[in-house]
């Protein structure tokens, strides 16, 4: 290429960071960020300052231009470019920006698509224990997670794994997709494919609540028992009644548990509700240790209480 590709970013976490300097630092030959595109700042934390977003905070280290809503300042910039890049945005984009680059909005998703659409693309995967998950980059068009996929990749999700780690790693992964994939656009050569819905399954989007595991069914989990489909977490019975088509076999106990605690960490977090002296309180399982045969809870936090081992929480509270 002659030129270089000029982008749009469209992202606010933290791991969408990882991307955006990829790009910046290994992509300067090919790529010119024109502008990002953000969240507004939030308030953040126990006293509640008001915080710019990891993307936000970066380009600005970077003298990138950006923007925290999209305004007619955003669609005018959107012309310039070739391609509006998105990667875990939070928004969803009105359908009369998608044409205004010229190659379009191309979003990066982190799931085998159609498989895993929708706002927990990572965590889902994890939680039922795949083997492996996909980066996907797709054409944007007007329904979430539905345009034709331009590029995908396999990536394995080794049974060790944690999803920040797992996130961070296909963030990187995403960025040698879209290299390869903006080469072809020189070459004529990029061809993108339609989804097919007969495959496609729906993640919900998450809350402190999705963390929960009744104290009855995490003492049959620690007992390595098999749960029955009643007895499935409510995370999990909500993803089965939205995607009927989908089957599962519930591992055993302990494994479940760690499928459960490596998906879920750091947020919402694992947690409980034990009674002590004839009063409900919440208990975070902080830490788990891993070896295939024997997870392990290592570390836990009693409301109002700071961090200590679980054999110290036994010995002091023996209500599990």
């Amino acid at each position: 290429m002659s030129n270089k590709i000029k982008l749009a970013y469209f992202g606010t976490p933290i791991f969408s960071v990882e991307l955006l300097k990829k790009i910046i630092y290994e992509g300067r030959d090919t790529f010119e960020v024109v502008c990002a595109i953000t969240q507004p700042d939030k308030p953040v934390g126990r006293d509640q300052k008001i915080t710019a977003c990891p993307v936000k905070l970066f380009a600005l280290e970077n003298s990138i231009a950006v923007f925290d809503e999209i305004n007619d300042d955003v669609k005018e910039a959107l012309k310039s470019c070739d391609i509006a890049l998105v990667f875990a945005f939070g928004h969803i984009l009105k359908s009369d920006l998608l044409r205004a680059p010229k190659y379009g909005f191309w979003n990066v998703h982190p799931s085998a698509l159609p498989a895993y659409r929708g706002p927990s693309p990572i965590v889902f995967p994890m939680l039922l224990g795949d083997s492996e998950s996909a980066i996907s980059l797709i054409q944007m068009d007007e329904k979430m997670d539905h345009g034709a996929i331009i590029a995908q990749e396999k990536t394995d999700i080794p049974l060790d794994i944690l999803h920040n780690e797992l996130l961070t790693k296909m963030a990187q992964m995403s960025y040698y997709i879209l290299f390869e994939s903006v080469k072809k656009i020189a070459t004529n050569s990029l061809v993108s494919t339609v989804q097919d819905e007969h495959k496609m399954s729906y993640t919900q989007l998450l809350s402190r609540e999705s963390g929960y595991i009744s104290y009855e069914i995490l003492s049959k989990l620690l007992e390595d028992e098999v749960l029955t489909s009643e007895e499935f977490p409510e995370i999990i019975k909500i993803f089965m009644k939205k995607n009927p088509a989908v089957s599962w076999n519930a591992p055993r106990g302990k494994m479940l548990l760690w499928n459960m605690y490596r998906s879920l960490s750091p947020w919402p977090g694992l947690w409980t509700e034990v009674v002590i002296d004839n009063v409900k309180k919440r208990l975070k399982i902080i830490e788990m240790s891993f070896n295939e045969s024997d997870p392990l809870i290592t570390q836990v936090q009693l409301e109002g209480k700071k961090p200590v081992s679980f054999v110290s929480f036994k010995a002091a509270y023996p209500v599990l």
